[in-house]
């Protein structure tokens, strides 16, 4: 049972024994019960500094070894889906060879997944490399420090060791990078760490937190354009002195990762007031608006004064971070949701197309989209453009899986498109929705009032579709809205028989 009350599922799962001896490294598989880390954490967010330490340091141990096998292979999936923990709480590498772990490696060749553990020019998981195993378990690190609240909390001064090993292993063209695993083994922070295979222990892996909220969610892509002024504080400054520069950059860093922690709490874990704390910390990048709007969600409110957000809306998307540009849009449209005005849908609408193109991609792949895709279509309702509002939530069902939510599209399809007079479109989308979800009382009802009220429709029509629908679902005519549609249009029904007065 795990802390929050509820059970977590235990699987078998083939997993690599690394063995070392001397400097020589050997691997067998082994079949484990367990779970996979991103799923242990989603119940376990409560854990033990030691262990924390412990298990990352853990993670890197075993990748190290797996670069010592002969013949020098690399890992190639480093994520917190490739990462077992057993029910002794142990943690393996999953056997990526294995026949059992075809599903999971699927799961890991998906977008969401591999957007967030390779880097921004890496699409797919086809080349292993020792570079993109070192990012990998970087950005993993991240994730285990987003998801977890250690206890005791990180100190000071563990963050700031941790951010720059982090950022060593991200940072792939930095002079600095990490070229291989042992490399990052040796600056990681411990005290007198023990070399049993389980205990090295250090007290250093913390900086993250800040770096690593933001890390395992926000990728740094390229803007396509459309924003004015992204990015233009970013500009370089020179300075006569390496220390002043180097007390810059530091400077720089440590906003942005404050910047990049503010906006995973806004957007990502809803953690309102955190965000706004690390928000108001800033004093660039248009930070203060993002935080309050922040300020604005925690209490559950619309925006007091909206003239302020909006000048701070206008004024944020002209400081966008560059690499930052994605979760900015996200955040703006978040801003101007909360305005409930014409001109902030038009807004909603403009800085949506521009998100939805960034990566030169149809965009909708990720839940992110979706979200955005839906906050269109609703500006587009209320622009009364019901056309666009339509072909919107269209595509948001190409990327909608449940089947609630997939109904409820259809019908805003439905009526948006009844709504522009194109009643063929209207009938057709709503026939579709029927046809696929055979179980939709909804639309069936949807469908018999889009025949009703078109008086071009001969009556005996309305019937037979009334008949067929009752065959197939008898409960329908014991529904409220049948029992409406029946006094609406004097439908009558005696067994088999029906008749549509009006």
């Amino acid at each position: 049972k795990n802390k929050r009350g509820g059970f977590m599922a235990s699987e078998g799962f083939d997993v690599l024994r690394l063995i070392e001896h001397n400097r020589s490294c050997y691997v067998s598989s082994e079949f484990v019960q367990g779970s996979v880390l991103i799923q242990w954490l989603k119940y376990h967010p409560n854990v033990p500094k030691k262990q924390l330490f412990s298990w990352m340091y853990e993670i890197m141990r075993q990748l190290a070894l797996f670069h010592r096998l002969r013949g020098r292979p690399c890992y190639q999936y480093v994520n917190p889906y490739s990462v077992i923990v057993s029910s002794e709480e142990k943690l393996y590498l999953l056997d990526a060879g294995a026949k059992s772990s075809e599903i999971l490696i699927r799961k890991m060749q998906r977008k969401a997944v591999r957007e967030n553990f390779l880097p921004p020019k890496e699409h797919i998981y086809r080349k292993a490399s020792e570079a993109l195993d070192i990012y990998g378990l970087g950005r993993t690190w991240q994730y285990i420090l987003a998801v977890t609240e250690p206890d005791p909390p990180l100190t000071k001064r563990e963050e700031q060791k941790l951010r720059k090993i982090i950022s060593r292993c991200l940072n792939r063209q930095s002079k600095h990078a990490y070229q291989k695993v042992e490399e990052i083994q040796k600056h990681f922070p411990a005290e007198r760490m023990k070399k049993t295979q389980f205990q090295r222990r250090s007290k250093v892996l913390a900086a993250a937190v800040i770096l690593i909220l933001a890390a395992a969610v926000i990728k740094a892509k390229v803007y396509s354009g459309g924003l004015a002024g992204a990015g233009r504080q970013n500009a370089g400054v020179s300075d006569a002195s390496p220390r002043g520069k180097e007390e810059k950059e530091e400077t720089d860093d440590s906003d942005l990762l404050k910047f990049d922690m503010g906006m995973v709490c806004l957007l990502e874990l809803e953690e309102y007031a955190k965000a706004a704390g690390y928000l108001e910390e800033i004093s660039r990048y248009g930070a203060d608006c993002y935080a309050a709007i922040a300020r604005s969600l925690e209490k559950d409110t619309a925006a007091a004064e909206s003239r302020k957000l909006e000048e701070a809306l206008i004024r944020a998307e002209k400081n966008i971070p560059a690499g930052r540009e994605e979760v900015c849009l996200k955040g703006l449209i978040k801003g101007y949701t909360l305005l409930d005005t014409e001109e902030a849908g038009e807004e909603i609408v403009r800085l949506g197309e521009i998100y939805l193109r960034l990566g030169g991609e149809k965009g909708g792949a990720k839940e992110a989209d979706k979200e955005i895709m839906e906050a269109v279509a609703l500006s587009y309702e209320g622009m009364d453009k019901k056309r666009e509002a339509a072909s919107m939530y269209e595509k948001v069902l190409e990327h909608e899986d449940g089947n609630e939510k997939r109904e409820e599209l259809y019908m805003k399809m439905t009526l948006m498109w009844e709504g522009t007079g194109d009643r063929e479109k209207a009938w057709e989308c709503c026939r579709k929705g029927i046809d696929e979800l055979q179980e939709s009382a909804k639309l069936r009802l949807l469908y018999i009032r889009l025949q009703c009220m078109d008086t071009s429709v001969g009556r005996e029509v309305c019937e037979e579709t009334i008949r067929e629908y009752i065959k197939s679902m008898p409960k329908l005519t014991g529904l409220e809205e049948f029992k409406k549609l029946q006094r609406e249009y004097d439908i009558r029904v005696e067994g088999e028989e029906v008749w549509v007065g009006r």
